[in-house]
């Protein structure tokens, strides 16, 4: 079989949040494929200047990338399909797959920039109509986006995504804790380093993500005298600043991140929306419990091995990590018996669907 050869559009790969994870995650798994040649490239982009100039002038550099570069490097390097991430070309002289998450941007509720979401509801939206496969993670999220960007239901594939974790060692002497990292000093330090006493969550502190929620239902359960600490990978609202028993992690690497989903005593997820939700996937897959908030991308992921909670109630929360903490081996016992499918999914898996993809729009001439 001869090799495929795909342009892969790697500009997002330095975002912090999940879509950045995908984009690093598929570059690796795809260029470890013998049967795929990959040629990954990046919109230019201006670092230097008044950000009240850059960001416009980025703006402009990304629309030009986009809807001519791209399809101009197509065509020169002569590559069977082109594969982006967020939004793509109108119109390429390759089939197009294109990979969106969700369609934040078409609810005012959750969109994150005004300017980029009036972007990805009108050229964004015809880029995905165009395309000839769109990819997503999650059957509620491919709903979401056949709804909101009107992709015709034979264009939308779902390709759930893996764990870049699964083949991290989280070592049991501690030597990988990224304890030493926190900013927060404090009397808890040396339980956390013992393990499996405290509670971890993974985003950032925006309303979406409610991280907030997370921290009141942990502080609601030390209200009931059950001694517990909160690490947040990311950041925690200011009103948890004060807070000796939060720790607030950032720039962990992997290794330290799978020490911290390992030895958590369980993990919280409590957003509002979500179109995949890896730290559900990553968690289970080391048989650590979670309590997520009940929204249907989430229980897709997560199915019978996590626990879930009404979204933003507390006292859900509380109650369902109380659980966890009344019974910890049984709880990680259920997941084990339960989680097998997280284990499962790995970023190679991911890639090999998505090849098979490639090849399929190849074969028909797409």
């Amino acid at each position: 079989m001869s090799a495929l050869r795909v342009l892969l559009d790697t500009t997002w790969g330095a975002d912090t949040g999940g879509t950045g994870r995908y984009v690093r995650s598929m570059r690796a798994a795809l260029q470890a494929d013998p049967s795929v040649e990959v040629v990954c490239v990046n919109a230019p982009r201006l670092t230097r200047g008044h950000r009240l100039v850059r960001l416009p002038l980025n703006g402009v550099l990304h629309l030009a990338w986009t809807q001519v570069g791209i399809p101009a490097l197509a065509w020169r390097r002569r590559v069977d399909v082109v594969h982006t991430t967020m939004t793509g070309p109108v119109w390429c002289p390759r089939p197009v797959v294109l990979t969106l998450h969700d369609a934040l941007d078409f609810m005012p509720e959750w969109r994150p920039s005004r300017v980029w979401s009036g972007y990805m509801r009108s050229v964004g939206a015809l880029a995905a109509r165009r395309a000839a496969v769109v990819l997503t993670g999650t059957q509620a999220s491919a709903g979401e986006i056949g709804s909101f960007y009107r992709v015709a239901p034979e264009r939308l594939r779902v390709t759930p995504y893996g764990s870049a974790l699964l083949g991290v060692v989280a070592d049991g002497d501690n030597s990988t804790s990224p304890v030493g990292a926190s900013r927060h000093g404090g009397p808890g330090e040396r339980r956390m380093e013992e393990g499996g006493l405290f509670f971890l969550m993974v985003g950032v502190a925006d309303r979406r993500k409610d991280i907030g929620t997370g921290l009141r239902a942990v502080a609601l359960l030390q209200g009931g005298g059950v001694e517990m600490e909160a690490v947040v990978v990311g950041s925690a609202p200011r009103e948890f600043a004060g807070a000796n028993w939060v720790r607030t992690l950032t720039d962990v690497t992997d290794c330290e991140l799978a020490w911290l989903y390992a030895h958590a005593l369980a993990v919280l997820v409590p957003s509002r929306h979500e179109g995949y939700g890896l730290p559900v996937v990553e968690a289970l897959a080391f048989g650590t419990p979670v309590v997520a908030s009940d929204l249907p991308a989430l229980r897709e992921v997560g199915g019978v091995a996590a626990r879930y909670a009404r979204v933003g109630d507390v006292a859900a929360f509380a109650r369902e990590l109380a659980r966890v903490v009344e019974r910890p081996a049984e709880e990680r016992q259920r997941v084990a018996q339960s989680a097998g499918g997280a284990r499962a999914m790995t970023w190679d898996a991911t890639a090999q669907a998505t090849v098979a993809i490639y090849r399929e729009l190849v074969r028909r001439g797409a």
